[in-house]
């Protein structure tokens, strides 16, 4: 059974089913090519067909922006366990370049349009999950230009690049500051966008930008809204580097 990777709709893969047969079989997506196991594919009323057991691909290629950073380097190394080529895009401003494996790391800065389509005419990945950003709330009171240049500027940069080299798919690290004060918790991604910071503002642009793109250029997203991460490789390897402050989750967004 030959199948192609159609893309990311509602949280799971699309797969158009190209060829009949059953048994071991090969995905393609961006003109290569991975041996797959057996999956089961239903069709209901609305095509295309969706997959319901995933196919385990050897390998994707995948392009992590802010990846020297702390939860995009602990999203690297899961990644990178699990056998895909991961490229790390970072300008080291609040990263670190010892959190990124050997060999893994780009030194660029987002606001480079050209540079990154570069890169991505070299590396050809599948898709791109997005982490660099500045985050800090009462930063983005005080200094609200730097966060909407950064933030939104440095993405639409990205994505910019993404559309030229065709790279169509892209996984966004939001926040769940773009519900601003919840009148009750837990948080439901159905509560109004009402940001309160030029940090939560930013991210909703970029969810903005995203939804555009979506439509005209067919670039599909899914933006995670979370709060504070916190904790350390279950490993004990490595763990958040930061100055000394305190770290609360006091919400928690509902599934």
């Amino acid at each position: 059974m030959a199948m192609t990777l159609g893309g990311f709709r509602d949280n799971v893969i699309i797969l158009a089913k190209t060829a009949g047969g059953g048994g071991a079989g090969t995905t393609t997506h961006g003109g290569r090519s991975w041996p797959g196991r057996t999956a089961a594919v239903s069709t209901s009323n609305s095509a295309p067909l969706r997959i319901e057991v995933i196919l385990e691909l050897v390998s994707l290629k995948i392009l992590v922006t802010g990846g020297a950073g702390y939860i995009g380097a602990h999203t690297v190394r899961l990644l990178l366990e699990q056998g895909h080529d991961v490229t790390v895009v970072d300008n080291l401003s609040k990263g670190y370049r010892h959190n990124v494996p050997a060999g893994r790391l780009q030194v660029l800065d987002l606001a480079d349009t050209g540079a990154l389509a570069q890169l991505m005419k070299e590396k050809r990945p599948d898709a791109v999950i997005h982490f660099a950003a500045f985050i800090a709330v009462g930063e983005s009171m005080r200094e609200p230009e730097r966060y909407f240049a950064n933030n939104v500027g440095g993405s639409l940069s990205l994505l910019t690049a993404m559309v030229q080299e065709s790279v169509q798919h892209v996984v966004f690290s939001s926040t769940a500051a773009v519900y601003g004060n919840p009148h009750t918790n837990p948080i439901l991604e159905t509560f109004p966008i009402q940001p309160v910071s030029p940090y939560g503002e930013s991210k909703v642009m970029v969810e903005t930008l995203l939804r555009w793109f979506d439509q005209i250029h067919r670039l599909t997203s899914v933006s995670l809204r979370y709060f504070n991460a916190s904790g350390a490789d279950p490993r004990a390897s490595w763990a958040k580097s930061t100055s000394p402050r305190r770290i609360c989750s006091p919400c928690c967004c509902a599934p």
